[in-house]
């Protein structure tokens, strides 16, 4: 999943995953952001896994996400 995400939304989705129920963690959603890389969401039940993927101003990422 391609996402845009700025500093101040990180909270609101660490929120959402709540830390006995998924693996998410504030740090690495942050670290992503700045390094423009990538961050996961695991479901610590089911075990199902969503890897995000920062957006950046390469056009190739402009492209994927606009798909």
């Amino acid at each position: 999943m391609v996402v845009a995400i700025q500093n101040l939304n990180v909270h609101e989705l660490v929120e959402a995953f709540p830390p006995s129920n998924f693996y998410l963690y504030k740090d690495s959603i942050l670290d992503a952001i700045n390094r423009r890389s990538m961050f996961n969401l695991i479901d610590l039940k089911d075990g199902d896994k969503v890897d995000f993927w920062t957006l950046t101003d390469e056009p190739f990422d402009r492209s994927r996400f606009s798909r």
